[in-house]
């Protein structure tokens, strides 16, 4: 499957595929990262997994568009969930986690995840309001991959007003991001 098709399967809510994909192809390689860690948690690996599953259809719901491999998308979310979990159990036991050993770890940039996350929730918080008929344009714009004509067409307006309300929208939502 490839970047469209899954953005397909998502536009069309068929999140049964989307999730077949993901134990098909993903699962092996985050569990067998998982178990490779040097450091033990209390959390069982496939809990792990199932948990980053959910915050992946939950960003999916938010409007979330993949644009990159689906399977390093969910890695990393596996990822920062370990890495999550270990701090909050080091912490409770009072362990100091700077040198923790944890493997092929030198590439996540928390942070950077935690704040791009945070700006996804932002961007929805925006979206959200705006006025329904703006929503909806933005909606089949960016999440359907619907032309400009198409939504003319079945909002039953013009494609210089389609093309005006994302003009404007655009400006908003930059507006609200970094206000």
């Amino acid at each position: 499957m490839n970047i469209k098709d899954l953005n397909q399967h998502i536009s069309q809510g068929e999140h049964d595929k989307v999730l077949e994909f993901m134990y098909k192809n993903c699962y092996e390689g985050c569990i067998n990262w998982l178990k490779k860690q040097k450091t033990t948690i209390s959390k069982d690996p496939n809990d792990i997994f199932h948990d980053a599953v959910i915050v992946f259809l939950a960003k999916i719901k938010e409007g979330l568009k993949i644009t990159d491999s689906i399977c390093g998308f969910l890695a990393k979310i596996v990822q920062g969930k370990f890495l999550n979990l270990v701090r909050k159990e080091k912490k409770r036991s009072g362990i100091i986690i700077d040198n923790l050993p944890i493997q092929g770890a030198e590439d996540i940039n928390i942070e950077k995840m935690m704040e791009e996350e945070a700006l996804y929730d932002k961007l929805a918080g925006c979206i959200k309001k705006l006025p329904a008929k703006t929503q909806k344009i933005i909606d089949l714009f960016y999440f359907h991959n619907k032309s400009g004509k198409d939504i003319a067409e079945e909002m039953d307006m013009k494609q210089g007003a389609v093309r005006q309300r994302l003009l404007e929208t655009r400006k908003k939502l930059k507006k609200c991001l970094t206000s």
